[in-house]
């Protein structure tokens, strides 16, 4: 019995850790047009938005066009100005995420998860 055990302690020594898949948050990718973001489910984590030459605006909408409600905005007031925001408890899109920027050359990313 006791060999079995030093056996099996090898093994798992010899083997390491599985290695488990990650759930980790997405990019969209700095943009600098309105789109769709994901659709289904979906959690917005945040956003990082760039004044290109005036103030820009990003609205992101529970849906898949911007008539959703909209779960998150913000704004930059001065051009080349930067904001972001990161949210520990993320906010829900329940059938999707649209991202609505406003602004001459503003860009943004969002951070979003999909289920």
């Amino acid at each position: 019995m006791r060999k079995i055990a030093c056996i099996l302690a090898m093994l798992l020594m010899l083997t390491g850790a599985p290695a488990l898949a990650q759930d980790s948050v997405i990019s969209s990718g700095m943009t600098t047009s309105d789109r769709l973001i994901g659709t289904g489910n979906c959690y917005a984590y945040g956003f990082e938005l760039i004044a290109g030459a005036s103030t820009a605006v990003l609205s992101i909408y529970d849906g898949i066009t911007a008539s959703g409600t909209t779960v998150l905005a913000g704004q930059v007031g001065t051009a080349t100005l930067w904001n972001g925001l990161r949210l520990y408890h993320p906010v829900e899109g329940f059938t999707g995420i649209y991202a609505d920027v406003t602004g001459t050359g503003a860009q943004y990313t969002v951070y979003y998860k999909c289920r």
